[in-house]
């Protein structure tokens, strides 16, 4: 089996060109199997109403469906809606295309591949838990219809990751803290779940010289710089790390923040409304992150809905010391402790306070900013893809395996 050309089938939410961890680790993977001498596919979603529908990228084979049509109102039943786009798509591809290995990186792949094809074995292995993240933006909403929506959506999430964990031959998570969920929230028995982190570039992700450039034409050249890179929505929790960083002591330190979306101009009315407008940047959303890793000296997320957290790994694999929340399920689910296991790379904080107080620690010790990261870069080596490529293999085989 382990010499015989095999045929793995990714189901993702969005592949490339769309830029995201999920693509990003399933590229990383693709590109070593394809390696190993493997086939490899993925099905995806259209990322725009130009998107090619067949595409072959860097040797994956990318077919993509278009995006479910529905009104604003439909809006808190959307997976419900996708869900039943996705199996009228499959019901055809899973009929013309025949494969070896499915792993399905999203919920609503793992019924409509079940009910075409009963006797295929399938691998759940979700970059989240969706419907936590959900409930985290509901929380997190001061517009009312957007409260409205995100619950509903937590609750119909969770009887689909559910229903996925449950018909699923196997699952893959990427920390204890998810194991722990599907576990205890979903009633799944621990000998069906394998943990695997995600893989990060090596090669792409690594120490550079910092660009002072940049630094110098947004005014914060010889300043400290927090770095953050994330989506701005609500489950990332931007705001509470622009609060965090209102109340720490060092006023030469700057907050510089890498993404797009809709919290952008509420986010930018806390900065003033904190009085630390003047020491955030926010950056926009980058194409090429990696050239941007080298303008902090510290990595900071404060999401506390997080499956994995691949910026992590970025962040360490580019030379800084990393802080982000301790898991605590399911009020923080993170693998902030798993990443950084009992290596001196940054910490897994359990408060708001205590993640001030890492940073200002950080901040004022050069000497144990400079240590950690040269740390960082040694322990984000064990996650290279070519290793993490053959442990995920295995469990796929495993599975096949175990329930032929």
């Amino acid at each position: 089996m382990k010499n015989k050309k095999l045929k793995i089938l990714f189901q993702c939410p969005q592949y490339l060109p769309s830029i995201g961890g999920i693509e990003l680790t399933t590229q990383a993977l693709a590109k070593e199997l394809i390696k190993l001498g493997h086939e490899v596919t993925v099905v995806c979603q259209n990322y725009s109403d130009k998107g090619k529908k067949f595409e072959i990228i860097e040797g994956v084979k990318v077919y993509r469906y278009p995006k479910p049509n529905f009104s604003k109102a439909l809006a808190p039943f959307s997976h419900l809606i996708q869900q039943k786009h996705i199996k009228k798509y499959l019901a055809n591809f899973l009929k013309e295309n025949s494969f070896d290995i499915i792993v399905s990186r999203f919920f609503l792949f793992v019924k409509p591949t079940k009910d075409i094809l009963p006797g295929m074995k399938v691998i759940y292995g979700p970059p989240a838990v969706l419907y936590l993240a959900y409930r985290r933006m509901a929380d997190n909403s001061d517009n009312l219809w957007q409260k409205i929506v995100n619950l509903t959506k937590s609750s119909i999430c969770f009887r689909l990751e559910r229903e996925a964990c449950e018909r699923a031959d196997s699952i893959i998570g990427m920390s204890t803290s998810m194991k722990k969920i599907f576990e205890e929230s979903f009633g799944i028995p621990s000998k069906k779940i394998a943990i695997l982190p995600q893989p990060v570039d090596m090669k792409k992700f690594n120490p550079r010289r910092r660009d002072e450039g940049i630094k110098k034409k947004l005014g914060i050249y010889g300043k400290k710089i927090i770095l953050t890179i994330s989506r701005l929505t609500p489950d990332k929790n931007i705001s509470g790390l622009i609060d965090i960083f209102s109340n720490i002591k060092n006023k030469e330190a700057v907050l510089v923040i890498i993404g797009e979306g809709s919290e952008l101009l509420s986010l930018k009315a806390l900065c003033k409304k904190l009085n630390v407008a003047d020491r955030v940047f926010f950056l926009g959303e980058k194409k090429n992150p990696e050239n941007y890793y080298n303008l902090g000296n510290i990595f900071a997320l404060a999401s506390k809905q997080e499956g994995f957290g691949n910026v992590f790994l970025e962040a360490m694999a580019s030379g800084l010391p990393i802080i982000g929340f301790k898991s605590n399920p399911p009020e923080i689910v993170t693998a902030v402790k798993d990443i950084i296991g009992r290596k001196k790379v940054g910490f897994a904080v359990k408060n708001e306070e205590e993640m001030a107080a890492k940073i200002e620690l950080l901040l004022n010790d050069d000497n144990l900013r400079k240590n950690m990261g040269l740390a960082a870069v040694k322990h984000a080596a064990g996650y290279a893809p070519e290793k993490l490529a053959v442990a995920f293999l295995a469990q796929c085989l495993k599975t096949r395996v175990k329930n032929s």
